[in-house]
């Protein structure tokens, strides 16, 4: 990671507990960071560098996973529910550590969900300012509509007055009585293809997200779940602006990593410097002397002889 993050969201990310119970976990001194306790809640730790344990038990850094569901209708994207209903963190395979998804679907939209253990990517593809693209595929009530089309991809004022941006929406294929549209959003207001329907006078009556970004459904089967190709995580990456500052990041590592090596280099040889000569080291018996430094001039002009 390399980027200090706070305690409680260290904790959190690593699986052990939510934010607010490893805020109470801090708070009563059971968390040590580089061997002493901390209790102050707005501790920073590089998860890179520090050692963190909770009871005396190191905590492991969190594992950057990135996987992919086929989140099935009727399922809530909360880690608790007061009715009991069906959530897709009881779909996740039992052997994976704690994942969070990446934003939400509505409770009975299908298809593309996220999971990640990366907080920085997925609050970065939420990020109203990346204008991520998510694909649908919509089922609304009624024959194609034209007017329906041009509102969509000019854009529209919701009920809350708000104007959504221009969403490319086009007609893939009609029924006796209703029609599929594919939408193209770059925001995430709530329920907004229901509200921009609405002002249109129509009734969603089906919703599959079939992409977000780079990431594709493709043929994964309902309420399944598999992991991210390399390609993907780095489509990701890029499409959230990350891709630059990541690369920094790298580069300050083995900066960093190469400087300490250096030192201990030092250290260990007492200060002395490597080697007693200096200056250029000396061509091998027979060998012949190294020119590359001298400057190449090309072939010499002759010089006109005076009258």
């Amino acid at each position: 990671m390399g980027d200090a993050v706070r305690l409680q969201k260290f904790l959190s990310a690593a699986g052990i507990a939510s934010r607010r119970k490893a805020e109470v976990m801090i708070t009563a001194g059971r968390v040590s960071v580089n061997g002493k306790k901390c209790p102050a809640l707005g501790t920073k730790v590089d998860p890179s560098k520090d050692a963190v344990s909770v009871d005396g038990t190191p905590v492991k850094r969190p594992e950057l996973l990135y996987y992919l569901m086929h989140k099935p209708r009727a399922t809530l994207c909360t880690e608790s529910d007061p009715e009991g209903r069906d959530r897709v963190h009881d779909l996740l395979p039992k052997h994976l550590p704690r994942l969070f998804t990446v934003g939400r679907l509505d409770y009975d939209t299908e298809g593309v969900l996220l999971f990640t253990t990366d907080g920085e990517l997925a609050k970065a593809l939420t990020d109203p300012k990346q204008a991520v693209t998510r694909v649908y595929e919509v089922k609304i009530q009624g024959e194609p509509d034209p007017h329906l089309l041009r509102r969509f991809n000019e854009g529209l004022r919701l009920d809350d007055g708000r104007r959504t941006k221009p969403s490319p929406t086009e007609l893939i294929k009609r029924t006796k009585t209703n029609a599929w549209y594919e939408v193209v959003l770059t925001e995430g207001m709530n329920r907004q293809i229901h509200r921009m329907a609405m002002a249109c006078g129509r009734t969603v009556l089906k919703i599959r997200r079939i992409a977000y970004g780079p990431v594709r459904l493709g043929a994964l089967k309902l309420g399944r779940t598999r992991q991210l190709t390399p390609m993907e995580v780095g489509g990701l990456i890029n499409e959230a602006g990350l891709k630059g500052r990541r690369r920094a990041a790298k580069f300050k590592d083995a900066h960093d990593e190469r400087d300490v090596r250096k030192a201990k280099a030092k250290a260990k040889a007492g200060g002395k410097p490597r080697s007693k000569g200096g200056g250029k080291p000396k061509p091998k018996s027979g060998g012949r002397p190294d020119t590359s430094s001298r400057r190449r001039s090309g072939p010499r002009r002759k010089q006109p002889q005076g009258k």
